[in-house]
């Protein structure tokens, strides 16, 4: 992609060919090695209804609660 730099208003432009491919919405997110990008979705139902398939039979929204806050005691 190349190096993008912020105008005087703090703003950067995306290369158009990014913007074809993923899209003209994004979540900045702060990492320790600085900003990742990440596109939303330009379907977020569609989206779900992927992430959703690839949760295994027979997992209950308990089991995976608690799964979740075992992973996210790690990182306290």
């Amino acid at each position: 992609m190349g190096i993008l730099v912020a105008d005087e208003r703090r703003r950067v432009t995306l290369p158009v060919d990014a913007v074809k491919r993923y899209g003209q919405k994004f979540v900045a997110i702060e990492t320790d090695k600085g900003i990742l990008l990440k596109p939303l979705p330009r379907d977020p139902v569609k989206a779900l209804e992927a992430e959703g398939r690839k949760i295994p039979k027979g997992v209950t929204i308990d089991a995976m609660k608690k799964e979740i806050s075992k992973e996210a005691l790690k990182y306290l």
